[in-house]
């Protein structure tokens, strides 16, 4: 049956689409928690009116949906902004959100829809004006894509729950002796000490949602990023751990808590969305207590994934050795602009890359 093909432009059809959007998000069962609709949603409505090179200028949504009749079978979350490169404005098609703060970014479509981006592509040029096409955190796994297309962007670490019979035997695949010696040495350092070193899985809400606030403005004495110092950010991650499956791991000392990781979950995978451990508590390991309790809560809540979200910080090595690849597309528009200037940014961005 030939697809129909239709795009939202306002925050009301965005609004509209909800219920549809969000039977297909667990029709397909699809990973890419970014691509979901409560990500999605939630990230255009905190950040639709910022306005800066990296979050994008003059956003307008465009979101792709493709129909079988009147059955929603395909959504592509995409949206238009322009940025300032070299002196002069241009405008991207991207997926919404892959600016800032997410990881996993796909279409989302039937299962038995293949190799739909040519079709999705094609409906762009005829529908709208645009420099380029530039998609990011495209996962492996993805089946909307001639493999031509995409190149190596990011990798993320990553535990496939399901590939162990339990935590001890994923343990036994995993943790080198030397790491299982580091946490035995946290754990009997508060011993020694007297202190009540507990690790426990919490519930989000807004009273332990201070407490992690509190705790993550430690990261300035290390002359790192706060992210609740941005009020955006903030109202964002207060968002997304509301809307979805979510819980915090917190390690405490004599009831103080000293260390957190935030999670989300969604179709069945874990994503760690933020840590961060007080500068000023005992060395007891904190940090990867806190990793290690968190690993071992996916595998009692029987889940398929567990994200250690992007980047390949050295510690998340000693977990796991499993990297997910993620990939980015970049196509030219169909503006004059864009047959100018595409052979000079296509290759410095996949050299970059």
């Amino acid at each position: 049956m030939k697809l129909i093909f239709k795009h939202i432009k306002s925050d009301l059809e965005l609004e509209n689409i909800k219920e549809k959007w969000k039977l297909l998000d667990n029709q397909t069962k699809h990973q890419n928690i970014c691509s979901s609709y409560g990500w999605i949603f939630n990230w255009w409505s905190v950040f639709k009116n910022i306005e800066n090179n990296k979050i994008g200028f003059d956003k307008e949504l465009f979101i792709i949906c493709a129909y079988e009749e009147t059955k929603l079978v395909c959504i592509c979350p995409i949206m238009k902004l322009k940025r300032k490169k070299f002196g002069f404005s241009f405008s991207f098609i991207e997926f919404i959100g892959q600016q800032w703060g997410g990881v996993y970014y796909d279409i989302i479509a039937d299962l038995k829809i293949k190799s739909i981006y040519n079709e999705i592509q094609a409906y762009l040029h005829e529908n709208l004006k645009f420099d380029f096409i530039y998609l990011r955190y495209i996962p492996t796994s993805s089946q909307h894509y001639e493999a031509n297309q995409l190149f190596p962007f990011a990798q993320c670490p990553e535990i496939r729950i399901s590939d162990y019979l339990s935590f001890d035997d994923y343990l036994k695949f995993n943790y080198s002796k030397g790491h299982k010696q580091n946490i035995r040495t946290g754990r009997n350092r508060a011993l020694k000490n007297n202190d009540i070193l507990e690790e426990n899985i919490d519930d989000f809400n807004e009273k332990n949602f201070e407490y992690l606030i509190s705790l993550s403005k430690s990261k300035l004495n290390d002359d790192k990023f706060w992210l609740y110092g941005d009020k955006h950010k903030k109202e964002f991650y207060r968002r997304i751990h509301k809307v979805f499956d979510s819980n915090i791991v917190f390690i405490s000392i004599n009831n103080t808590k000293v260390a957190y990781r935030t999670n989300i979950i969604f179709n069945n995978v874990k994503l760690c969305t933020d840590a961060s451990y007080d500068r000023n508590a005992p060395k007891y390991e904190l940090g990867i207590l806190s990793v290690n309790k968190n690993i071992e809560d996916s595998f009692k809540k029987s889940l398929t994934l567990h994200s250690l979200g992007p980047g390949l910080e050295p510690y998340k090595s000693k977990f796991t050795k499993r990297k997910s690849k993620l990939f980015f597309l970049f196509n030219k528009g169909n503006t004059a602009k864009s047959t100018i200037t595409y052979p000079f940014l296509n290759l410095m961005i996949k050299h970059k890359k």
